[in-house]
């Protein structure tokens, strides 16, 4: 998001990153969200798919080891929400 220039030259100042779990309805998405202890509040029921997701930015820069572990948080948070739906 917020990017400028194209291909290699491309830069972008605030990335989002997001894993999207399909439940049988919007009721249950909204239980999932309801029933989750999460440690940030950016995890939301939008239909019948339930979201996990980290915004971030990189004003000033940010080293490829920190997106790299951000990514990994947020799969493994991703795969948490999985299980306590019943798809993991």
């Amino acid at each position: 998001m917020q990017c400028k220039g194209d291909g290699p030259d491309r830069a972008c100042t605030e990335y989002e990153i997001d894993v999207a779990l399909k439940t049988a309805s919007p009721q249950a998405a909204q239980a999932l969200a309801t029933s989750r202890d999460v440690l940030f509040p950016a995890d939301a029921a939008l239909g019948d798919e339930y979201v996990v997701w980290r915004m971030g930015f990189t004003y000033g820069g940010v080293t490829r080891a920190y997106l790299k572990n951000t990514l990994a948080a947020t799969i493994d948070m991703g795969f948490a929400a999985a299980k306590e739906a019943g798809k993991g």
